[in-house]
Formats: C-alpha cells, sequence, structure tokens
C-alpha cells in the first residue's frame, strides 16, 4: 500500500502506510520493515523533509548489508543518490552511484550495477559532461544487456535532446510514456520535461500544451511541494513555448499552474 500510494503521488499517505509496515514488522519479528522503510525515506523526501528522507535511505542501506542482502543495498543505493542529485548535491550523488556501480560489477550483479550506473549518467549529464555519457553507454552496448535497457532509457532521451537529435529521441520517448502507464504510476516530471522538449523542438505547439495540461490535471491529489513546484515550471513554460494567443487552453493551464505553485509555496 504504501508503495501503491507513492506511485500516486499521495506521500504523506504511503509514510503512514510505511510506518504501519515498520511497526508491524518489528512486532512479528521479520525484516519486511526495510523496505518499507525505504519506501517511507522516499515519500518523506518528496514531502520536503530532505535530510530525513535522506538519512532514512542510509540506514535502509546499512541494515540491508547487515543482513547480507548486497543487491537490496546497491538498488537503495541508486534511490540515495538520486536523492542528492535532486538535493542539488551533484557531486556527492555522483560518487555514490560511482561506487554502488563498481560494487555491482565487482560481484557480478549486473542489474543492480545497471541502476547506479543509470544515476552516474544522470549525474553527468546535469554536469554537461556529454562525451562521456555516451562514452558509457558504448560500454553498455558492449555488456549486451537488451533486456534492461528501460533502465537507462531515460538517460538515453535526455542525452539526445541534449544534443538536439529529436528524431532519435522520438520513438525513446514514446516508450518511456509507455513503460510509466504499464507500471501504474503518474509520470515523473523529468520524462514529462523531455516530452515538453521534444514537442518544442518538432514544433508541435499542440503537443506542448497537450503534455503539459496532462500532466498538471493528474496531480490534483499530489501532496508533495518539490513536484508541484516541477510541475508549475512545466506549465509556465508551456505557456511561454506556445506562444501567448490567449484563450480557454491557455487560461487552464495557467490556472493549473498557478494552482501548483501556491501548494509548492505553501511548502
Amino acid at each position: 500500500q504504501a508503495e501503491y500510494l507513492n506511485r500516486q503521488c499521495r506521500f504523506a499517505d504511503s509514510v503512514e502506510a510505511a510506518q504501519r509496515a515498520i511497526d508491524t514488522s518489528a512486532v512479528a519479528g521479520r525484516d519486511m520493515g526495510i523496505y518499507a522503510l525505504t519506501i517511507r525515506s522516499l515519500s518523506l523526501f518528496h514531502l520536503g523533509h530532505i535530510h530525513e528522507g535522506i538519512a532514512g535511505l542510509e540506514q535502509a542501506i546499512a541494515l540491508e548489508r547487515t543482513a547480507g542482502r548486497v543487491g537490496e543495498a546497491l538498488d537503495i543505493t541508486s534511490y540515495l543518490a538520486r536523492g542528492y542529485l535532486e538535493a542539488g548535491q551533484v557531486d556527492r550523488g555522483l560518487s555514490t552511484a560511482v561506487k554502488g556501480l563498481e560494487e555491482g560489477r565487482a560481484l557480478g550483479l549486473p542489474v543492480h550495477a545497471a541502476l547506479c550506473e543509470a544515476e552516474a549518467m544522470e549525474a553527468l549529464l546535469w554536469r554537461g559532461r556529454l562525451d562521456e555519457v555516451e562514452r558509457r553507454f558504448e560500454e553498455l552496448r558492449e555488456l549486451a544487456m537488451p533486456q534492461h535497457e528501460w533502465i537507462w532509457r531515460a538517460v538515453r532521451v535526455e542525452l539526445l535532446l541534449a544534443r538536439g537529435d529529436a528524431q532519435a529521441a522520438r520513438p525513446l520517448v514514446h516508450e518511456v510514456a509507455t513503460q510509466i502507464t504499464g507500471a501504474s504510476k503518474k509520470p515523473w516530471h523529468t520524462d514529462v520535461l523531455a516530452q515538453l522538449q521534444l514537442a518544442v523542438m518538432l514544433d508541435d505547439r499542440d503537443g506542448v500544451f497537450q503534455t503539459a495540461e496532462s500532466y498538471l490535471a493528474q496531480l490534483d491529489d499530489c501532496d508533495s511541494p518539490l513536484i508541484s513546484a516541477a510541475a508549475a515550471r512545466i506549465g509556465f513554460q508551456a505557456l511561454c513555448l506556445g506562444g501567448s494567443v490567449p484563450g480557454a487552453r491557455t487560461d487552464e493551464l495557467g490556472t493549473l499552474a498557478s494552482r501548483l505553485l501556491r501548494l509548492a509555496a505553501r511548502g
């Protein structure tokens, strides 16, 4: 339940459900509470409790290692690396991801290593080191892991868009959107931003408005100030990119973006 609520951007409810699972596991003497702790920490992060969320992920990693589950610890390490990135600690996020992927490779855990690799490449993109990201993609192709390409597909989209290759990015953007729909979760703001950027590059004004409207309309019950702020930015950017022609459509998008901005400001 905690994971489902997290995927639906209902983070306060997710925290409560995760805490119940943690308490139940403690009473029953089971270690399923570590997974619940991970979900709780991610939800706290999105509620704006950045330090508490990161501390919880660090605790979950330590508990998984103590239990001898290194693969699970590396999975959470990828979440921790992303947390550092989104908290503005890009160098720390990069070093955390690199350590995770190197450990995963050394232990013969390629999928767990790939999860950390994706976050390392994301950090490199944020640093503008596009050639290094491209080199890492070449190395991944040599590993021949086509069944796991979903792990770094979103990063590949960002790289292609950063290089201005809209035609190559187009099918991947649609694949990411399909992947999100199949996972029964709301789209992530960075994926929506990629869709928006692609529509702009293709001179698809209707696509710009449709992308922003569709995303913002899904966030009626979202209680994350961080996601609300990101979504408001997407809405206002769409209004700027789509032109300043007045009308019901632009008015509706402006209303949605303004509402989310107010929610973000309230924290």
